[in-house]
């Protein structure tokens, strides 16, 4: 049976809770707890992009579960610093994964003589005159 928390129960507790039990509830409460802060970091390291953030956020809470172990209660601001960091590293990743993409697409638009430069100017013209967030 699983310990019942409630919502002012310090992170350590909680943490634990979830570590060596699976404490569903501990874990809602986290997740309550933290998840708003560490979207608001993806979301701006990503430039906006609801659906990455979202993905970036499911990742970091998929790696925290797993490194629990590794998360230290003495560490400057807690647990939700600890988490913000892997949030934001997952959003640097998937930044680094787009640029890739980006560079092929970019590499392989360039073998293509037949496609006519102004063309491409024009297109890229219109993509720049998009407002941010689109």
């Amino acid at each position: 049976m699983h310990k019942i928390l409630d919502r002012s129960a310090p992170d350590e507790e909680l943490v634990d809770a979830v570590w060596s039990g699976g404490n569903e509830g501990a874990f809602s409460i986290l997740y309550d707890r933290h998840t708003a802060r560490a979207y608001q970091t993806a979301w701006r390291i990503l430039g906006g992009r609801r659906d990455q953030a979202d993905d970036a956020v499911q990742e970091a809470w998929t790696r925290a579960i797993t490194s629990f172990d590794s998360w230290h209660t003495r560490l400057p601001g807690g647990f939700g610093a600890w988490f913000r960091a892997i949030a934001a590293h997952v959003a640097i990743d998937a930044l680094r994964r787009d640029k890739r993409f980006v560079a092929d697409v970019d590499a392989s638009w360039e073998s293509h003589a037949d496609h006519d430069r102004a063309d491409r100017l024009d297109l890229e013209a219109a993509i720049a005159a998009i407002a941010p967030g689109y």
